[in-house]
């Protein structure tokens, strides 16, 4: 599971890094030519889509087809999405409205899918293991995702330069958006043999080593807290008896003397 989280965050981070560089490029070497506020436009529009699907989307899809599904499902649509991209350049002589509506519908479908799919792997990690296990298993995954987030876009600007100086497709600017969606589909084969039990919560704690560990130390725990009680019940039913008897003696010797 881990490894399935590192490896989304490298393609989705490349994709981050990948795609303001590209629209900054001239329309002649196959950008946009956006300026720096156009660019933040778009990704103010990605925001709000990222806000909505995190509240009333996901959910609902995750419900609706469960996890592993739901992740093959953001893989197979990010992957075609990606190879579309690059092609977006060649409206951009012709019809600014058509570039600007075709890279919002873009930036939009993205991120619903993108948070979709990071959403569901964050899930498969905490199904995957117990409680005692959790903070360890998420430890393990924010370490590995944040190496391959710092490997993606110093690997994925310098093939997006050097594809400007090609010619020839595919190794022209299409290039790093076609390895982006290899590297999807590729995400997409890794969760084939997933065991389904990662749709639902961590259930079996007896397969967990610490889980019975817990379990036997409590048991016995009870036991010697019962046994601890009875002594305890034994000790103050003979401390009370003790203090009786001179009461009863000291009756029985004013009965005497009257």
């Amino acid at each position: 599971m881990c490894c399935l989280y590192a490896f989304n965050g490298f393609v989705q981070t490349s994709v981050d890094a990948l795609f303001p560089v590209w629209a900054a490029a001239d329309v002649n070497e196959g950008g946009l030519g956006f300026t720096s506020s156009q660019i933040g436009l778009v990704s103010a529009v990605g925001g709000v889509s990222m806000i909505l699907t995190q509240l009333f989307i996901y959910k609902r899809i995750a419900k609706r087809i469960k996890l592993l599904w739901t992740n093959r499902l953001c893989c197979l649509v990010l992957a075609p999405l990606f190879v579309a991209v690059p092609f977006i350049s060649l409206l951009a002589p012709a019809c600014s409205g058509c570039v600007w509506a075709a890279v919002l519908s873009y930036v939009w479908v993205y991120q619903l899918f993108r948070q979709c799919g990071m959403a569901v792997v964050i899930t498969f990690i905490v199904n995957a293991v117990c409680d005692e296990d959790m903070a360890k298993a998420n430890g393990i995954g924010q370490s590995a995702v944040a190496l391959t987030r710092a490997v993606g876009p110093s690997l994925i600007t310098p093939m997006l330069a050097w594809s400007f100086h090609n010619t020839g497709m595919p190794f022209d600017y299409h290039f790093p958006f076609f390895f982006v969606a290899a590297m999807q589909l590729l995400g997409a084969l890794l969760t084939i043999h997933l065991p389904t039990t990662l749709n639902e919560p961590h259930k079996s704690k007896s397969g967990c080593s610490s889980c019975t560990t817990t379990t036997s130390n409590t048991s016995g725990d009870g036991a010697a807290t019962d046994e601890v009680a009875v002594q305890l019940g034994v000790m103050h039913t003979g401390r009370d008896e003790a203090a009786l008897l001179p009461a009863v003696d000291d009756v029985e010797a004013n009965g005497k003397q009257l």
